[in-house]
């Protein structure tokens, strides 16, 4: 019986990995109650962490994007709470409805970039 339910939670986790392929499904995914707003929460605190990691080893070259999708850098705040990040990427999402058809990683990428800019150099 264990077994069965271990397997049932991890066949929930692979199926839920292909949620939030875009912004349009990570915006609906964001949506719902509970399992909802946890997968929510989840993804978007791994984007920011993943994206925080690529610009702590990139430099910043505005000019020679290679990728007219690839995010910015942003800047942070150390004293910024998963769910207070979370809650700027949805309300990035509602603000822009017309860039949802981006990936959901580059769309957390430019809605930490709008709420977060570094500080000009």
């Amino acid at each position: 019986m264990r077994w069965t339910i271990v397997f049932a939670f991890a066949s929930a986790w692979v199926v839920s990995a292909a949620i939030a392929d875009t912004g349009t499904q990570l915006q609906s995914t964001c949506k719902k109650p509970d399992i909802g707003y946890a997968y929510c929460l989840g993804y978007i605190t791994g984007a920011t962490q993943a994206l925080s990691t690529w610009s702590a080893a990139t430099k910043r070259d505005t000019a020679n994007k290679t990728s007219p999708d690839a995010p910015s850098l942003y800047c942070l705040p150390r004293a910024v709470s998963n769910v207070e990040t979370m809650q700027v990427v949805v309300k990035y999402m509602d603000e822009h409805p017309e860039r949802l058809n981006l990936s959901a990683d580059t769309l957390v990428g430019y809605a930490l970039e709008a709420a977060y800019p570094c500080a000009k150099q």
